[in-house]
């Protein structure tokens, strides 16, 4: 059975009231729909699962399991890029693993970086002033 989560309870309160306002309106359901933000498909889905299973049956049923992000895990992402801000996802990815046993992708450290606003600039990362003095293929200082 899935876990109950404020998230849940909150959606599931949010499909009934929804679905009261259509009850009690004269709009068409595609005219309703489109007022609300949502497919018609998804309001018959949701008005046959609380016809069938009452309440409970707005519920979301997906089982999933719990991300393997931690609270900790994230202070620990946040506290490498705060402290080195040059160090890049794949970095940090192994950083988590040696620290943590727990095998995170660039990808969701780049998730991460994201919503606490410390996520890259997109492009490459500005060469260091010693890479610019030995200058290279991108070096803009010739001529």
């Amino acid at each position: 059975m899935a876990q109950l989560t404020n998230k849940r309870v909150e959606k599931a309160l949010a499909w009934r009231e929804i679905l009261k306002r259509f009850d009690k309106t004269d709009l068409p359901v595609r005219d309703f729909c489109r007022v609300e933000g949502i497919q018609v498909s998804q309001l018959y889905h949701w008005k046959k699962r609380l016809k069938e299973d009452g309440m409970s049956g707005l519920m979301d049923r997906r089982q999933g399991r719990p991300h393997k992000v931690t609270e900790k895990v994230k202070k620990y992402i946040e506290g490498c890029k705060k402290s080195n801000p040059m160090m890049s996802a794949a970095d940090i990815s192994e950083l988590v693993k040696k620290k943590f046993s727990k095998d995170i992708s660039d990808r969701w450290v780049q998730n991460i970086l994201k919503v606490l606003g410390l996520n890259d600039p997109r492009g490459p990362k500005p060469r260091t002033p010693v890479e610019r003095e030995h200058g290279g293929k991108n070096d803009t200082s010739r001529t």
